[in-house]
């Protein structure tokens, strides 16, 4: 990460400069190549004052040009008072300062999009009224899983038994869950798909897995 107020010591530029910053990366890079660190997909992440987020894009963009990497600028300072607001304290932030999401959420996405993966969801219910789908409380996990990959890899990285019993795979898109409402709905409503082992699985997908004794 790149810090506007915090200069490399060897630079020759004035601090938070579009100079400093690619001069820094430039001898990180260095220090990289000369270590025999293998050169690896990058993010390059900047750490600005809040009112600099939305006004650093001629920069990230050059930075992206020069260094085949991604280049995102963060409030670093913001992100760390955000932490202790609930949804609609946020929501009101975000609002104020024209941002759709956080630093740390496109972080998250930028370095699943550069690692190519993808999200799916199980859940667990809590209870014997939440299996029947009409309980609250039910304990949601996430998991990653490289893009491409199939149920039984899904199944592979929650439990492996999972995958040595694999049957079948429920399936449903979270954002068509949330249209209809609930797992039950969804069920009876003939939206919860059936899926074999050789599925892919799609980002934001909800599965539960099938198994034998």
């Amino acid at each position: 990460m790149f810090d506007e107020k915090v200069s490399h010591p060897h630079t020759s530029h004035p601090v938070g400069s579009e100079q400093q910053v690619l001069e820094d990366i430039e001898l990180v890079n260095l220090e990289l190549e000369l270590g025999g660190i293998e050169k690896k997909p990058t993010i390059y992440l900047l750490n600005v004052d809040e009112e600099k987020v939305n006004q650093v894009d001629q920069l990230t963009k050059l930075i992206e040009e020069k260094y085949r990497g991604k280049a995102l600028a963060i409030a670093g300072k913001l992100e760390e008072e955000m932490i202790d607001l609930d949804n609609v304290e946020k929501a009101e932030m975000f609002k104020m300062l024209q941002w759709e999401r956080s630093g740390l959420e496109r972080l998250i996405l930028e370095a699943y999009k550069l690692l190519d993966l993808v999200s799916f969801y199980t859940i667990k219910p809590s209870s014997a009224k939440a299996t029947e789908g009409r309980g609250v409380g039910n304990q949601v996990s996430a998991w990653s899983l490289k893009k491409g990959g199939t149920a039984l890899d899904a199944a592979e990285r929650v439990h492996t038994d999972f995958a040595k019993k694999f049957i079948k795979a429920e399936v449903i898109n979270v954002s068509s869950l949330l249209d209809i409402g609930g797992w039950k709905e969804a069920k009876e409503k003939g939206k919860i798909r059936l899926e074999g082992k050789d599925y892919i699985v799609q980002d934001k997908d909800i599965i539960e897995f099938k198994v034998g004794q």
